[in-house]
């Protein structure tokens, strides 16, 4: 899984200019969406038109906001009837669509400013029909969306020619799992990509999907903790890809909106592997529609509840056990097509060349080669001279350790743990803060989570080990209400190991968390490794990279390599020595750890086919620097996987879920859009 994924991050990067539409994710998956072997995805045209119900067809519409002169983003959505007697058509959505996206690439619920006023839809935008396509817009002012169905709704500014009929959403009240289903949606696909009929990038044109179309049934109550949208949605078998989001999942006897599609997911429970496409329901939908969505919000919240409480009441050999290896991130929307090409950094071709023969050279010693191999692999991710100027933090040491000991819980869960804590401190801090400005209320306190986090950062301290962002979160964890509240219990913080470990494990109110986090507490009592030995030799070689990639070829200055020449220099480390470069690496300051990214390294240790791949310490630090930039989805696929290893990681697992909870909620932008 971590190999699909990237190969899917790098697919993203492509110079096509074009980006996917995706779900908001737990975890991540690359192959959800086209559930067979091959594409049931077909173009509309003389070959099946006939076969598709014509109102199913002049129903379904494409969406394209103009981002910027040369870039649109578009989505495939659906008509329905007017909320007005005699007035004009509305088209039924995604939120995402229209959301505004992160850092990270993901949708937020804050909608883009481009939303509806720079938004076209395009009507009967199918083969050999584009010329004579009907273009409308979006009434300015009508867009309404919900961030937790992942649904929009806007009016059109104008009557649009008759033969363009709204389609009937189904009774929600009647059961829908088993009905045979449809498709007609604008997913981008290269071959499918024609001129738009008002100039701009080229868009997709209508495709069908209609093979192998059938609804599942709603999500079962333990799997609703893997999506926000899952309470609402209904699972089904019918190819999407991406752009597809927005379209509407159509019943294929009665032409009613059965659904409004967003993704795809990957669930391995203990009945087995289950693939399938997703979209929210009926029910969700009329709701949305009938602004009447808080009764099943918390409906779905009471369910959830009383489902969490039953289950932990249950023997551990007969609760649900889930390994999800996959929900679709929802990104920047159905699709953005830019109309020229991004320029790609070029690959580093002289370290490509030369690092491989540094590990041959017949006159250095073996530790020399690990080190110099590591080294200069950590040199090829990032400028020869940033590499240099980041490389006076690295420690020194006498020297290597003959052995090192790694358990299944080691001093990567110390890491991980500390991480995970300051992460679910600061998630939790920024929404209370903007939401407490939104609804002029003074934000609780959270005296649990302030604790975890005062120990996390001075564990952190006491280790050396750095974690982007730490000095920003220090300031709000000393500025915190909570830091006077709990100031009976500071010097506690600061007493010795059993006692923190302790304090730490109190703050759990579940029994389940703190019987986890004394399984994790173990790693405490262990060492981080300290065997940066010959920081001279690494030193060295950063200035003799330095110095080639000045008077060598331009390329050598970028910041990427290939996937295939990282992985033999991986290879040549044992346990010992990877271990001791990534936590050389993580003893650096953050300024250096951007420059000498530790990420990337940690990546290819797990993709490079060795006992590395699965190495708990190491599989927990990737975790944590996943989590540390905010990517939640493949920081929670290892922890899945870490899962199997040992059930104390569902500890970290579940305070993500929770932590990335508060920050799909946002920071007070997104209790505006709520009020």
């Amino acid at each position: 899984m971590r190999n699909l994924t990237l190969c899917f991050i790098g697919l993203m990067a492509v110079s096509s200019g074009l980006t996917a539409c995706k779900k908001k994710p737990f975890t991540i998956s690359t192959d959800a969406f086209i559930l067979g072997s091959k594409s049931n995805i077909y173009v509309v045209g003389s070959g099946n038109q006939s076969q598709i119900n014509p109102q199913v067809l002049n129903a379904s519409v494409l969406i394209a906001t103009r981002l910027k002169p040369n870039e649109v983003k578009f989505c495939s959505g659906t008509l329905i009837a007017s909320d007005q007697p005699g007035g004009n058509l509305r088209v039924l959505a995604n939120h995402h669509c229209f959301a505004a996206i992160d850092d990270e690439g993901i949708a937020t619920s804050v909608l883009l400013p481009q939303a509806c006023v720079s938004t076209k839809v395009y009507l009967g935008f199918s083969a050999g029909q584009t010329r004579s396509s009907t273009v409308a817009e979006c009434l300015p002012g009508s867009l309404r969306t919900s961030f937790e169905g992942d649904l929009s709704v806007f009016r059109l500014a104008s009557a649009v020619p008759v033969q363009f009929q709204p389609l009937p959403i189904v009774d929600p009240n009647i059961q829908v799992a088993g009905r045979t289903a449809m498709i007609v949606h604008y997913p981008d696909v290269p071959e499918a990509m024609v001129e738009a009929p008002d100039g701009g990038p080229r868009l997709p044109l209508a495709q069908v999907t209609m093979d192998n179309c059938k609804v599942i049934g709603n999500f079962p109550i333990a799997h609703w903790q893997l999506d926000k949208s899952l309470p609402f949605s209904i699972k089904h078998t019918c190819d999407l890809t991406h752009g597809s989001s927005g379209s509407g999942l159509i019943d294929a006897t009665t032409g009613q909106i059965l659904g409004v599609n967003w993704g795809g997911i990957k669930i391995n429970s203990q009945s087995g592997l289950e693939t399938v496409n997703v979209a929210t329901g009926a029910n969700f939908v009329t709701a949305f529609l009938n602004y009447n969505t808080a009764k099943l919000e918390q409906s779905a919240a009471t369910e959830l509840a009383q489902a969490s409480n039953e289950q932990s009441a249950k023997p551990k050999s007969s609760g649900v056990s889930l390994n999800t290896s996959g929900v679709m991130p929802k990104k920047s929307g159905c699709g953005v097509v830019a109309s020229t090409a991004e320029q790609q950094a070029q690959w580093p071709l002289l370290a490509v060349i030369a690092l491989p023969l540094m590990l041959l050279i017949p006159r250095l010693k073996s530790r020399s080669k690990w080190l110099i191999g590591g080294a200069a692999l950590v040199v090829v991710f990032s400028p020869s001279a940033d590499a240099l100027a980041a490389l006076k933090d690295v420690n020194s040491a006498e020297r290597l350790p003959t052995a090192l000991v790694s358990p299944a819980i080691g001093w990567g869960s110390t890491y991980l743990m500390n991480t995970v804590f300051a992460m679910e401190y600061g998630n939790l801090h920024d929404h209370d803060g903007g939401a407490a400005v939104v609804t002029h209320k003074e934000r609780p306190l959270h005296s649990a989570e302030w604790i975890r986090a005062f120990f996390a950062l001075a564990e952190l301290k006491s280790s050396g080990l750095q974690v982007p962002g730490e000095v920003e979160l220090a300031d709000k964890v000393a500025a915190d209400p909570a830091a006077r509240a709990n100031a009976g219990v500071i010097n506690a913080l600061r007493g010795p190991l059993e006692a923190r470990l302790a304090l730490v494990e109190a703050s759990f109110k579940g029994k389940d968390w703190a019987t986890r986090w004394h399984t994790l507490a173990a790693a405490y009592r262990t060492d981080v490794p300290n065997c940066t030995d010959s920081a001279d030799s690494l030193r060295r070689l950063a200035v003799t990279q330095s110095q080639t990639a000045e008077h060598g070829p331009a390329g050598a200055k970028g910041r990427d390599v290939g996937k295939a020449a990282i992985i033999p220099l991986v290879k040549g480390l044992d346990k010992t020595q990877a271990h001791c470069i990534v936590a050389a690496i993580l003893r650096t300051s953050t300024e250096a750890q951007m420059k000498l990214d530790p990420l990337a390294l940690l990546t290819a240790m797990s993709g490079a086919g060795t006992s590395l791949a699965r190495d708990p310490d190491l599989m927990a630090v990737h975790a944590a620097r996943l989590l540390a930039t905010h990517r939640y989805a493949e920081s929670l696929a290892l922890l899945v996987e870490l899962a199997d290893i040992d059930d104390g990681y569902r500890l970290p697992y579940e305070l993500i879920q929770r932590a990335y909870s508060w920050r799909q909620r946002g920071a007070g932008s997104v209790a505006i859009q709520s009020l």
